[in-house]
């Protein structure tokens, strides 16, 4: 009643407040920012698989395609990208806002070992929730340098940071995933052959391949001693040394191996590129952001984690 009547009373007020009121509301909706297409940040999970040394078309038939077919009908499933490059392929899936992505993703992993026949020498599939290709909020990049005076080769340092690093770093609240990019990746065995001294002893490459790949060790059952069971196994795996005198055939009297048409040797894989940072040999982390993560409490969790590498690094 005493706001009524000293509205009442003083008119001149009111219509000086009203004014003012009507001032800032029009200057509010103007600056106000409109956007037809607001930027929506939608939930997304990747699942990247490895098949070194296989074309894209190759990628997109063994890989791709039968895990496109298990991934289809994902409850709130909403676009789904593929990309095939050579010796890896990766899948993007963007989900509707709202939806469960922890059950989501237990979906995803379950339905990842339905793919079968996958290649042999084809990683796992890797899932990683938030995505990928480029389209992850990366949070920060690390360059990492070899010092001048430090005559170690940079790939012990990659080596130390996949093994190490790269895991504490994934761990972090809000972290989606951790990419390393530099020109060297692990050591592998090569068999690298002769094209043509197969040719001369008349050794099919897809039989070598079936021959090689298939050098494993298998049991043997059981067997009973006694009082006493033993295993029985059936040796069939070599070490480099040993796998170069593995027999590919016979013929007139002499034993054909793997020496005699190819080299086997662990190395590093060819270089595709070269990282210099200040002149120096180097190699880079990217960081990305998982979706929904606050951006400073993540970098924040980075920093310390990264402090407390180096302090037991010292």
């Amino acid at each position: 009643m005493k706001l009524t009547k000293s509205a009442l009373t003083s008119p001149a007020a009111v219509a000086v407040v009203v004014a003012l009121t009507l001032l800032v509301g029009m200057l509010s909706l103007f600056k106000l920012p409109v956007q037809l297409f607001p930027d929506i940040e939608r939930p997304q999970i990747g699942v990247q698989t490895t098949w070194r040394a296989a074309s894209p078309k190759e990628i997109e038939s063994e890989i791709i395609e039968p895990q496109e077919q298990v991934l289809r009908g994902i409850p709130g499933l909403e676009s789904m990208n593929a990309f095939a490059n050579r010796g890896g392929a990766y899948i993007n899936l963007s989900f509707g806002v709202g939806t469960n992505m922890e059950q989501t993703l237990i979906e995803v992993i379950s339905r990842m070992t339905r793919v079968a026949n996958l290649p042999q020498d084809a990683r796992p599939p890797r899932v990683m929730l938030g995505g990928g290709r480029g389209n992850t909020p990366a949070l920060t990049f690390f360059f990492l340098q070899a010092l001048p005076d430090n005559k170690q080769d940079i790939s012990q340092y990659i080596d130390f940071t996949n093994d190490v690093i790269r895991p504490r770093l994934e761990a972090i609240e809000g972290v989606a995933s951790v990419e390393t990019f530099s020109e060297q990746n692990r050591e592998e065995l090569q068999i690298r052959y002769d094209p043509i001294k197969a040719a001369e002893y008349g050794i099919e490459i897809p039989h070598l391949i079936s021959l090689v790949s298939a050098s494993d060790d298998i049991s043997g059952g059981f067997k009973d001693v006694g009082r006493r069971q033993y295993t029985l196994r059936y040796s069939g795996k070599y070490s480099v040394d040993e796998l170069s005198e593995l027999l590919l055939e016979s013929r007139g009297g002499r034993n054909i191996s793997l020496s005699d048409i190819a080299t086997v040797e662990v190395r590093r894989n060819d270089r595709q590129g070269m990282a210099i940072q200040n002149g120096n040999p180097a190699f880079s982390m990217r960081i990305n952001r998982a979706n929904g993560a606050n951006v400073l409490e993540t970098l924040n969790r980075v920093k310390t984690e990264v402090n407390l590498l180096n302090l037991r690094s010292a």
